[in-house]
């Protein structure tokens, strides 16, 4: 297939925009406005990549809780959780020049992260052998008309994993499904052709074009995957979950600086004052989620 044919084929796939009203207003003409979660109990401020757990509680290994940053749409803002802000908040990425960047193509899928994940840039991922992006994980929630939002958490169903490389660095893509979608109860590994639904592996194909042609219209090359572009199964995504999460973890533990370097990721204070959150977050008044199920409650 060509690229121009590649490109044709991934802009016809891609939805209707979401949840416009959820961003700012000022993302159709300079910056989104940044995003920040609140406690429900105490209305402070907290993290989304510290505060809301990794693993619901009482769910099945395969369930985590997913933090959205874009939900599928017509060239929306790449919003992102921003590892160095204060309180990690969920900014707008910028361009070269410093303008705000918004996708060129219409994203196929709701687009996120999993909380207390890091793919870290001093460490080499052990399936690519290459240094992580600074990051946390990525997640791709393939469901089927379930809205997202960004700044909320949602359980959803690891199914796989594509090594995507980024700059000659390790950027992992997990794939997932809601798991109030009744697609998740269809669905278990993307690598088990037999088993998975035709539709799914043809929008997990269709993904992995997007993510290898999504800068072209920005003048820039394609990216390129490790494992010549497969999605791996449900046990390596855990696998890598698990080695990412621990990556985290070793961060979080480290000895802290006086003064941390430019690009540093924002950490919880270590003098033992940070308090969890006692309830759910609210990103605008009566918008809430219940965070240790990660299931989405309020106004939609």
């Amino acid at each position: 297939m060509t690229r121009a044919a590649a490109l044709s084929r991934v802009r016809s796939r891609a939805a209707a925009p979401q949840c416009a009203r959820a961003l700012s207003a000022a993302a159709q003409s300079g910056f989104a406005a940044p995003l920040f979660l609140t406690d429900a109990a105490t209305r402070r401020r907290i993290s989304p990549w510290h505060d809301v757990p990794l693993r619901p509680r009482g769910q099945p290994p395969a369930v985590l809780n997913f933090v959205c940053e874009i939900p599928k749409g017509a060239q929306p803002p790449k919003l992102e959780v921003d590892p160095a802000a204060p309180l990690n908040a969920i900014v707008q990425d910028k361009n070269k020049d410093g303008s705000p960047r918004r996708y060129r193509l219409d994203t196929l899928i709701h687009y996120g992260c999993l909380p207390q994940t890091y793919e870290d840039p001093s460490h080499r991922d052990r399936w690519t052998g290459l240094l992580g992006d600074g990051d946390p994980v990525d997640v791709c929630d393939i469901s089927t008309g379930l809205p997202a939002h960004p700044g909320r958490a949602y359980r959803v169903k690891v199914i796989g994993a594509l090594a995507m490389i980024d700059g000659g660095e390790t950027d992992w893509k997990i794939l997932a499904v809601r798991a109030d979608d009744p697609l998740a109860a269809r669905v278990d590994d993307v690598a088990d052709a037999l088993k998975t639904p035709a539709a799914v592996l043809r929008l997990a194909d269709e993904v992995r074009e997007w993510f290898r042609l999504y800068k072209v219209p920005e003048g820039k090359g394609e990216n390129s995957f490790a494992f010549e572009g497969r999605w791996l199964g449900r046990d390596t995504a855990l696998d890598i979950v698990a080695d990412t999460h621990e990556q985290y973890r070793r961060v979080l533990a480290a000895p802290r600086a006086a003064k941390p370097a430019k690009g540093a990721p924002w950490l919880p204070p270590a003098d033992g004052l940070w308090a969890p959150p006692q309830a759910g977050f609210l990103q605008n008044p009566g918008d809430s989620a219940d965070l240790l199920t990660g299931t989405a409650t309020g106004a939609e």
